[in-house]
C-alpha cells in the first residue's frame, strides 16, 4: 500500500506553473510526484431541462493539482510541504467575499427574473403607513464532515477496484470507468461507511484524483487521504446569498404586501428556498438570479436550499410582526388559513392541505411549549414552521421549532430547543430524534460559527480552530415531540436545521438582542 497527500491550485481555477521536485531526493518513503491538471470532469446526474448546464448543481470542477505518493501519508504530506510549487491564480486571484458581497447586494437591486408577482407591491410600498426594508446575508460555508476527504484505489490491467465514502456512489463508478477506459463491469467500486457526508460527499473530485494518481501506480494500491486544511480550503459551499425585503400593512394591521429579491452565487435551482415560503399574501414578488462568474465550487450542505432561505424568511416576517405588534404564532397561524390560498393556484389542494398540517403542527407546538406570556428580562423565546418541501407537491415532513435563549452582557445561551414534528408514519422513533438532535446540533454550528472567507481568490480558514463547530458544552436541552400520523414515512433528516436557525434569530430578538441579519452572529458569543 501507498499514500499520497495532495495539495490543488489555491485560487479557484488556478493553473499550475512549475513544481521543484529537487527537495524529494534525500527525503524517507521513496516519494513520488504526480500532477493532475483540472478542468471540467462532467455531470454527476443529468442537467435538467431548461437549466443552465453552466449552473447546474451536479458540474464536477477540478482544479491543478499536486499529489505526492509515499510509503506512509505522513510521509507524502511532508514531501508535499518540502515542494516549491508554482501556481498562477488567473483572473480569480483578486477575488475577496467582500466583493461578491457588494456586487449581489447591487445585484438584488437590479433586474432579476421574476418568479411570483401578484398585486402591486411597488405601489402598496409607497403608499403604506406602515412598511419595511432590510438586507439579509448568507455567507459560505463549508459542510466540514469530520472524515477528510479519502479514497483507496488499485488499477490493474483488465481491472480496478474503488473504496470511498461516497453520496454518489454512481457517478463515483462512472468517473473511475471513464479515467481507466474499462467496461463498468470490470470496475468496482466499493461503498464505504463515512464519517459525515452533509453533502461534501455528492461531487467526487477526490474520488477523480485518486484514480488519476492510482494509473500512476498502476499495479499498486494507493489511498489518497486529504488533509483537514485541504478540505476546508476546497471544499464546495453553500452559496453566498443577499436578500432584499420588502414588506407593508394595511390599515387593520395585517401584513398585505411581501417582496423578495435574491442574488446568490453559484447554486443549484434553489429558488424553492425563496418560493418555498408557505404563506400567501395579496401583494408578493420573489426574484431570483444566480451569478455565473463566481468560481466558488457550489455544495450541499444539511437543511439544503432552506438553510440559507428559511431563518431569512422567518426573520422578516418576524419584524412585521413586530411592527403590527403581532405575537409570531398568532400571525403564522392566521397566515396558515387555507382561505388566503388564491382559488387559482396550481395545485390548489396540495397547497390547501400544507397549509392546514402546518397549522396543526404549529399548534402542538405552542402547546406543548406553553406559548404565551412575558419572557423574565434577559429571556427570549422564537418560534418557526415549515415543511421541506422543494416544490409544492413533494412530500416532506412538517416541523415547528421552538427555541429559548438567555442574554447577559455580550453573550447568549441557548436554554433550550423544542422540536415538533409530524413525519407520517414513523417506523424507528429512536432514529428520528437522533436525526433531530444531529440537525440542532449543526444548525447552531452554522448560526454561531459557520463562514469561509476569501482574499486574494483564497479561502482564509484552515482547520476547527479558525472554522469551529459546537462543543457537547454549548449543546442546550432537546424535546423532540413525535406526532402521530397515518401519513406515509417521510424525511426527518435534514429537516431541523433551517428550523432551528429561524426560531433562533427570533429568540434573540425576543430577548432584547440584536436583530440577526447576517450570518454567522457576531454580535453575541455563545456560551
Amino acid at each position: 500500500m501507498r499514500y499520497a497527500a495532495v495539495q490543488q491550485s489555491p485560487v479557484f481555477g488556478g493553473k499550475l506553473v512549475r513544481v521543484d521536485d529537487e527537495a524529494l531526493k534525500d527525503l524517507p518513503g521513496n516519494p513520488q510526484i504526480v500532477q493532475i491538471k483540472g478542468g471540467f470532469v462532467g455531470y454527476n446526474s443529468p442537467v435538467p431541462d431548461g437549466e443552465d448546464p453552466d449552473l447546474w448543481a451536479a458540474a464536477v470542477n477540478i482544479d491543478d493539482t499536486v499529489a505526492v505518493v509515499a510509503d506512509s501519508w505522513w510521509e507524502a504530506k511532508s514531501a508535499l510541504e518540502s515542494l516549491e510549487i508554482e501556481w498562477d491564480g488567473g483572473s480569480h486571484a483578486g477575488l475577496t467575499s467582500d466583493k461578491l458581497k457588494t456586487a449581489l447586494s447591487t445585484q438584488a437591486s437590479g433586474e432579476l427574473p421574476v418568479l411570483v408577482e401578484t398585486g402591486d407591491v411597488g405601489k402598496r410600498i409607497k403608499e403604506a403607513k406602515l412598511s419595511l426594508k432590510a438586507e439579509y446575508v448568507f455567507p459560505f460555508m463549508d459542510p466540514a464532515p469530520l472524515e477528510p476527504l479519502n479514497c483507496t484505489v488499485l488499477i490493474e490491467k483488465s481491472k480496478a477496484t474503488v473504496w470511498a465514502g461516497s453520496q454518489y456512489a454512481d457517478d463515483a463508478h462512472r468517473i473511475a470507468t471513464e479515467l481507466t477506459g474499462l467496461a463498468p463491469e470490470n470496475v468496482k467500486f466499493n461503498l464505504m461507511q463515512c464519517g459525515g457526508g452533509f453533502g461534501r460527499r455528492v461531487q467526487n473530485d477526490f474520488v477523480y484524483q485518486a484514480v488519476q494518481i492510482g494509473k500512476a501506480m498502476s499495479g499498486t494500491p494507493v489511498k489518497v487521504l486529504w488533509s483537514r486544511e485541504e478540505c476546508i480550503k476546497h471544499s464546495t459551499y453553500t452559496p453566498l446569498t443577499v436578500v432584499k425585503f420588502a414588506g407593508a400593512l394595511d390599515e387593520d394591521g395585517n401584513i398585505d404586501t411581501w417582496s423578495c429579491r435574491i442574488a446568490s452565487a453559484q447554486a443549484a435551482l434553489q429558488s424553492y428556498g425563496g418560493t418555498h415560503f408557505p404563506f400567501f399574501f395579496p401583494n408578493m414578488h420573489i426574484a431570483y438570479q444566480r451569478d455565473k462568474t463566481t468560481p466558488i465550487p457550489f455544495g450541499w450542505m444539511r437543511g439544503v436550499g432552506l438553510t440559507q432561505h428559511l431563518w431569512m424568511n422567518f426573520g422578516f416576517l418576524n419584524e412585521l410582526a413586530v411592527l403590527a405588534h403581532k405575537d409570531s404564532v398568532d400571525l403564522y397561524r392566521a397566515l396558515l388559513d387555507p382561505s388566503l390560498i388564491p382559488k387559482d393556484l396550481e395545485q390548489y389542494d396540495i397547497a390547501v392541505a400544507r397549509s392546514k398540517t402546518l397549522r396543526r403542527v404549529l399548534d402542538a407546538a405552542a402547546e406543548k411549549a406553553g406559548w404565551g406570556g412575558r419572557a423574565k428580562n434577559g429571556s427570549g423565546r422564537g418560534i418557526a414552521v415549515s415543511d421541506t418541501a422543494y416544490y409544492l407537491g413533494y412530500e416532506s415532513s412538517s416541523k415547528a421549532a421552538v427555541v429559548d435563549v438567555t442574554i447577559k452582557d455580550a453573550s447568549v445561551r441557548v436554554d433550550k430547543v423544542a422540536i415538533t414534528i409530524d413525519a407520517g408514519t414513523i417506523i424507528n422513533p429512536d432514529i428520528v430524534r437522533q436525526q433531530l438532535e444531529g440537525c440542532i446540533s449543526y444548525a447552531l454550528t452554522n448560526a454561531f460559527y459557520s463562514e469561509i472567507t476569501l482574499e486574494n481568490g483564497q479561502v482564509q480558514q484552515n482547520n476547527f480552530y479558525d472554522y469551529p463547530i459546537l462543543r457537547i458544552a454549548q449543546v442546550p436541552e432537546i424535546e423532540i415531540n413525535l406526532l402521530p400520523s397515518e401519513g406515509s414515512p417521510q424525511s426527518v433528516g435534514e429537516d431541523a436545521v433551517p428550523i432551528t436557525i429561524a426560531a433562533l434569530v427570533n429568540a434573540i430578538a425576543d430577548a432584547g438582542g440584536p436583530r440577526i441579519r447576517s450570518l454567522p452572529i457576531k454580535e453575541l458569543s455563545l456560551v
